[in-house]
């Protein structure tokens, strides 16, 4: 199994989050050889653009989501690309007993 940890992946704005599953499933393979089981979550946007007045919503949806699906534990960390680095400095700077990284 390994020790939990999650990860949030917030896209950039015109980008599916289909895109980023295959790295994801990179990233929970090399993990898992480290001693990790690595839960990732790739939020749906509107407009496949995230959006500052409701990223709060989508990230904490998000980490529900994973742990509805078996995640338990307290490391979560963002993940984020283009004007998804944007929005998850955002979310972090309000959520920083949430997020570790």
């Amino acid at each position: 199994e390994g020790k939990p940890l999650a990860i949030v992946w917030i896209h950039g704005m015109s980008c599916k989050p289909e895109a980023y599953e295959t790295i994801a499933k990179e990233l929970q393979d090399v993990s898992a050889q480290s001693g990790y089981k690595t839960w990732v979550g790739i939020p749906e946007f509107i407009f496949d653009a995230p959006e500052p007045v409701l990223i709060e919503k989508y990230v904490t949806d998000t980490i529900k989501e994973l742990k509805n699906r078996g995640f338990q534990g307290g490391d979560i960390f963002i993940a984020s690309h283009s004007l998804g680095g944007v929005m998850s400095q955002i979310f972090v700077k309000d959520h920083s007993d949430l997020i570790k990284g």
